[in-house]
């Protein structure tokens, strides 16, 4: 009975491993998708607070995002952004979470929790939109692209 209950202790460490490690690379396939897909080679002369020194306002203009579309690329602050976590939740599961390290946390049941920390929240909301401003999601349509392939990573693994 002792030797059973050790070998199952050793089997869930084990599928806890191959799931961390399947997580880990499907997290990782996501953000470099996400990373290839912004639109735009950013504004030229940006000084060190991130604003646009000499770009023209037609400059400005013509790299703007429309709603719906991938925001195009200003600074490239939000693309340097991206990023993930594994973390283990309440239950001890591992979870995946892709997306920027600037300006808000979620909680585990998804409540975000002082969008707008540090000043930097707007990868939040660009991905969701504002009651002012339509969403430009770029986090969703990485996810979405890559989904054949994060299925193929945990077939492998499992």
């Amino acid at each position: 009975m002792a030797r059973d209950k050790w070998f199952f202790k050793e089997m869930d460490k084990k599928a806890q491993a191959a799931n961390k490690e399947a997580i880990t690379q499907a997290s990782l396939v996501v953000v470099r998708s996400i990373k290839e897909h912004f639109p735009g080679s950013g504004i030229k002369n940006i000084n060190k607070a991130g604003k646009a020194k000499g770009a023209s306002k037609t400059e400005r203009e013509a790299n703007r995002s429309l709603a719906e579309e991938i925001p195009h690329i200003q600074t490239g602050t939000l693309k340097r952004s991206i990023g993930h976590d594994i973390v283990k939740d309440t239950s001890g599961n591992f979870e995946g979470h892709v997306g920027p390290k600037l300006g808000y946390k979620e909680t585990h049941d998804g409540e975000v929790v002082n969008p707008t920390e540090g000043g930097k929240g707007y990868g939040f909301w660009l991905e969701v939109g504002t009651p002012k401003m339509a969403a430009r999601p770029y986090l969703r349509p990485g996810l979405e692209r890559e989904g054949p392939t994060i299925l193929k990573i945990f077939n492998k693994i499992f």
